[in-house]
């Protein structure tokens, strides 16, 4: 892993956070200037159909294959029906990984050792909140996770939904709350009608570099990793 400059993981326990579209398009928006990876490790993500007829997954690559699909900059790995990776493979995947300046790993919302054997390993982990009560509460609970393993880490508020009346007081004062009780990005990612849809339907949304969302997310981007411009 020399050779990486930074490996990124977005993790959250809750869905519909808007993880994995973060995921993807940080992954993209790095592209952009660097050799990146984009490692899709959640089992329910529909990235596969929805960016290219066919995603290199991780087994097959363990086995020796090259990692054929890609957008631009950023190459693009499925973690297939991988459910754990042992210590010899385990090595062969930083191997892999360690060929690019940076890494972002997608990772599934539970913790399970394959989750945190990896998570243990990132440089910086981004964890989508949304700001609701039940959100909160995921972010409490995610938060005691990767404090467990020490992990560095930095909440971001994605206001993915919004009400019929736009933002409400009680979303305000949940924002200022999670601020209380964690470090997170001083920004956030608004409400985008097209990344709502999207994660209604469970289809994270691919890079669209006018959209409100990928500029800010751009900027968050700058700010806590330090992507190109």
């Amino acid at each position: 892993m020399s050779d990486t400059k930074k490996i990124i993981g977005v993790f959250t326990t809750k869905g519909g956070t808007g993880k994995s579209t973060i995921a993807l398009n940080l992954s993209l928006i790095l592209g952009e200037g660097y050799s990146t990876l984009f490692v899709d490790m959640d089992a329910n993500l529909t990235i596969p159909s929805i960016l290219l007829k066919e995603i290199t997954t991780i087994d097959e690559v363990l086995k020796g294959g090259e990692i054929t699909s890609r957008i631009d900059g950023t190459a693009l790995l499925h973690g297939g029906n991988i459910k754990q990776l042992n210590e010899r493979l385990l090595q062969r995947f930083w191997e892999i990984a360690g060929e690019y300046e940076y890494v972002v790993l997608d990772f599934h919302n539970s913790a399970t050792p394959l989750v945190v054997s990896l998570l243990s390993k990132t440089d910086i982990t981004i964890v989508p909140v949304v700001p609701t009560m039940a959100g909160m509460g995921a972010y409490i609970h995610t938060k005691k996770v990767l404090d467990r393993f020490e992990v560095n880490n930095i909440g971001v508020v994605n206001k993915v939904h919004r009400s019929i009346f736009g933002i409400r007081k009680d979303e305000l004062e949940i924002i200022k709350k999670l601020r209380e009780k964690g470090k997170f990005w001083d920004g956030y990612l608004p409400y985008d009608k097209a990344v709502a849809l999207g994660e209604l339907e469970h289809k994270p949304v691919a890079y669209n570099p006018k959209s409100s969302f990928t500029r800010a997310l751009r900027k968050m981007c700058k700010e806590v990793i330090g992507c190109p411009r």
